[in-house]
């Protein structure tokens, strides 16, 4: 009898998220419960069928994704084991699922609203539709109506977001110097990046092109503090790299992605 595939869990080797989520399944026993997708390399998106909007993401066999970053342990493993009883606010999962997602993020940014992502590809994982007792046509219904007013309560908290993602950027092209850092984070630089960070080539750019909305809150954000900004970065960065533990871990997880 053939078994059904296991979960397959998409991560990042320098994703925080998922650095804290691979040490819990190591440290309760639970990595072989599930195949493993690093996307470090362009390559392994042959493995997932899905657009990945944040990672960490978990896909379930036919279910296809069923849940992304913000994803810790407990979560994953009542979802997997089938006793998934949270209580979710639709409205507040889809903000931090923004929040969590520079590629969401940038696109409400870019379009000024929250409306592009009130599709499937989004809210099916950042919502966990397919695994809660939920109308989606209603959700949907719901989210549109306040698409507005959910935008403009915390458009800042995508800014800000959105400019710590820009910052890290900056630092891994090779920008560490403080004022450096602020010289490139102008208004003018942080449209192209919005732009960048959310289309591929003409894929989501709109018709016809307009000016990001925020650009000017980021940069002025970026200014104030560029030193401490790079720094965080920085602790981040040095946080996972320099775990040798985790990293042995991955480079495990890897070679047995590549073997399969």
């Amino acid at each position: 009898m053939q078994q059904d595939p296991k979960p397959r869990l998409i991560v990042h080797p320098l994703c925080p998220t998922s650095k804290s989520l691979l040490l819990d399944l190591y440290s309760n026993s639970y990595l072989d419960r599930v195949d493993y997708v690093f996307l470090d390399d362009p390559r392994y998106l042959d493995k997932v069928e899905a657009f990945p909007w944040a990672v960490p993401m978990l896909i379930i066999n036919d279910n296809g994704p069923v849940a992304m970053d913000p994803l810790d342990y407990d979560e994953l493993y009542a979802i997997i084991e089938d006793s998934y009883d949270r209580e979710i606010n639709d409205e507040d999962q889809f903000k931090i699922s923004i929040l969590y997602s520079s590629y969401a993020s940038s696109i409400s940014l870019l379009y000024g609203g929250v409306e592009p992502l009130i599709s499937e590809s989004f809210l099916y994982p950042a919502l966990r539709i397919k695994i809660r007792d939920v109308d989606y046509d209603e959700t949907v219904r719901n989210l549109k109506s306040k698409a507005t007013s959910i935008y403009n309560s915390f458009k800042e908290k995508i800014a800000r977001a959105l400019a710590i993602t820009i910052v890290r950027h900056f630092y891994y092209s090779g920008i560490t110097d403080p004022d450096e850092l602020e010289k490139y984070s102008k208004t003018s630089v942080v449209n192209s990046i919005i732009f960048s960070l959310a289309s591929i080539g003409r894929v989501n750019l709109p018709t016809p092109p307009y000016k990001p909305d925020m650009a000017e809150y980021i940069s002025e954000f970026i200014a104030r503090n560029p030193k401490g900004l790079l720094r965080k970065i920085e602790r981040e960065h040095y946080s996972i790299i320099e775990d040798k533990d985790y990293m042995r871990l991955v480079e495990k997880l890897k070679t047995k992605q590549n073997k399969e």
